[in-house]
């Protein structure tokens, strides 16, 4: 079954602080980036390799999913964008929207095959001749 969007709206009485927000994305193993859109930024039809999540601080965002519908996210309002969905994105109302993006690369599928383990190379066993040259020979002086 396809993975589907999914918004996960802000319950608590208080606004979130953005290093928590921040903070809360890297712990779900996101890459972080800040952005502010101005109202009327629009961002055309799109889709990622990758998974996204975006976290509203302040403003709101307009997502258009090419064959699912429009959502609107608010401050504290998170979304959870899989790989390869068509997308638009519009910040909307009366203020700059200010909100994270975080990236995460899709979990890489094993082999088939494992992959052949490296050997270290052998070390070579010093010979007697070897490790005479290996010491530089030093002088004592002898005390008088």
């Amino acid at each position: 079954m396809a993975e589907q969007y999914e918004i996960v709206r802000w319950s608590e009485p208080f606004l979130p602080h953005p290093a928590r927000l921040a903070d809360m994305l890297a712990a779900d193993g996101y890459e972080i980036n800040q952005w502010c859109d101005l109202p009327g930024v629009f961002y055309g039809m799109q889709k990622n390799t990758e998974y996204y999540s975006r976290w509203v601080v302040s403003g709101m965002l307009e997502i258009r999913l090419l064959h699912g519908g429009v959502y609107r996210i608010g401050p504290g309002d998170r979304d959870f964008l899989p790989p390869d969905v068509f997308h638009s994105l519009r910040a909307v109302g009366d203020v700059p929207t200010l909100y994270f993006v975080g990236i995460k690369s899709p979990a890489i599928e094993p082999a088939s095959k494992p992959a052949a383990k490296r050997s270290r190379p052998k070390k070579a066993s010093k010979t007697k001749a070897d490790s005479s040259k290996a010491k530089p020979a030093t002088k004592r002086r002898k005390r008088e």
